[in-house]
């Protein structure tokens, strides 16, 4: 009764270099080797924090133009980490993140990065999640949800608990193009609230 949703941040990573004519690219600096070894070092991560729930995810990545005279000098990678815990998230970006400071250097790269969407992990209260659970005939997660929630914020200054409505196995995934909210939830979830704000197991 501990996390329900992972902590998360989105992270732009930019590396500018110069661009030069495509037969000659020694006379440039591309950033094409080091998005390379970042690729590499991504999957690394996630090996070695696969089981402490630590996930980074590429979410996009550019790099030059579409003129095929130029070589590229210019490049950008956006990823989301996520960690069941606020520590654990920060210290996969740090890990990252100094991965992508070194190697900019090395290779005389400029290095600039951005931070997006910060979202702390979402940690419940123990009295109030077993109050939910009692009142709705609640089952516990055998992991967190791998989504983040800004409720988690709230939860760093009020005591309280976040949980979940299962929409079956068979409902398109959330963030996905089939996805639409199955309204005959409606009725479950308003009972399920109706059954918290009624008990009086906690007051």
């Amino acid at each position: 009764m501990d996390t329900f949703a992972c902590a998360s941040v989105g992270i732009e990573m930019s590396f500018t270099g110069k661009i030069t004519h495509a037969s000659c690219p020694e006379n440039g600096i591309s950033p094409a080797s080091l998005m390379g070894k970042l690729l590499e070092k991504i999957d690394e991560l996630n090996a070695k924090g696969k089981s402490k729930l630590c996930l980074i995810t590429v979410i996009g990545a550019d790099m030059g133009s579409h003129s095929y005279g130029v070589a590229a000098g210019y490049g950008q990678l956006r990823v989301t980490v996520r960690a069941k815990t606020d520590e654990d998230l920060e210290e996969s970006v740090k890990e990252l993140t100094g991965f992508a400071r070194e190697e900019s250097a090395a290779e005389k790269l400029e290095y600039a990065e951005k931070f997006l969407d910060p979202f702390p992990a979402t940690v419940n209260d123990p009295a109030c999640a077993r109050h939910i659970l009692n009142s709705c005939h609640a089952e516990l997660l055998e992991k967190p949800m791998r989504w983040s929630e800004d409720f988690g914020t709230f939860l760093q200054h009020k005591r309280g608990a976040f949980f979940g409505i299962g929409s079956g196995e068979e409902c398109p995934g959330l963030h996905t193009e089939k996805y639409e909210y199955p309204d005959e939830l409606l009725r479950f979830t308003a009972l399920a609230f109706l059954g918290i704000v009624t008990s009086d197991e906690v007051r």
